[in-house]
């Protein structure tokens, strides 16, 4: 099997067990509720359980957890699953939280849908795909979800640009998971639904604090005075798209939108092998 994209390289999946990206994931935005209805929707059958694979602090999972009968939410931070325990709905009763990876973490199959929400791609996708592959329920499947909260095209520009200027993740190159997955045999989509625009308003700092969950805005690894320099660059270009109208303010806040991107379908076993 070829090699994965070298911006999704282990080391950097392993950066959001850091303090500093746990503390700044809650700013990211919601996912739009009409997604959380198509998740609860894909998982409403047989046994009605959902496996969420690299939970983080379960913006997915603690959502989900009052429309099915359980959902065992993973991931291999445990800052970022104690994290997710205290936020709102972390203590749903029908919500288990484990600490683990997704290549072995315990699992208590049938399940009748996995989730990934902006996770699949730091796994070993030959372990992990053959592995859901055996824990869904005959009419299961697997959704991969993504979120779009860019802003407006002038801001995704910029960020693009501050970007390539001071993230740590320096061979970064666009990629499209699902597209990776068919490519090697390992997944076969068979729905796709848009959601959203979901309103979203973030005050300039809350957005910012957004850019530094992501593993190409790591405080940790920007060092601090790049991270300095970007916190003031975005700042200054939130401010100026501002002042041209390029972006509403309500109140103190932004006045910007979240999308998300399901898609769903059968993940695969591969041909040489045939144990669990």
């Amino acid at each position: 099997m070829r090699a994965k994209p070298s911006n999704l390289r282990p080391e950097y999946g392993a950066w959001f067990q850091d303090q500093q990206i746990v503390d700044a994931y809650h700013h990211r935005p919601p996912y739009p509720g009409d997604a959380i209805e198509q998740l609860a929707s894909l998982a409403d059958h047989g046994p009605r359980t959902v496996l969420d694979l690299g939970c983080g602090i379960g913006d997915l999972a603690r959502r989900l957890a009052p429309e099915v009968a359980r959902v065992d939410a993973i991931d291999a931070s445990a800052a970022m699953v104690a994290r997710g325990r205290d936020l709102p709905g972390g203590d749903h009763p029908n919500l288990h939280w484990q600490h683990g990876v997704a290549e072995d973490a315990v699992l208590h199959p049938p399940y009748a849908l996995a989730t990934a929400g902006e996770s699949l791609h730091w796994m070993d996708w030959d372990v992990v795909l053959p592995r859901l592959a055996r824990a869904l329920s005959p009419d299961g499947a697997l959704a991969i979800v993504t979120r779009e909260w860019g802003g407006p095209p002038a801001l995704r520009a910029g960020i693009g640009q501050l970007f390539a200027r001071y993230s740590p993740v320096r061979d970064f190159r666009p990629y499209d998971v699902v597209v990776e997955l068919e490519s090697r045999g390992l997944f076969t989509r068979s729905g796709e639904r848009h959601c959203g625009p979901s309103s979203w308003r973030p005050t300039v700092e809350e957005y910012i604090e957004g850019r530094h969950s992501q593993a190409g805005g790591s405080r940790t690894h920007m060092g601090d005075a790049d991270a300095e320099a970007f916190d003031q660059d975005l700042r200054s270009l939130l401010h100026e798209l501002v002042r041209s109208g390029e972006i509403r303010m309500v109140g103190d806040r932004l006045d910007l939108t979240v999308e998300a991107r399901l898609t769903w379908g059968f993940p695969r076993e591969l041909r040489h092998q045939s144990t669990v």
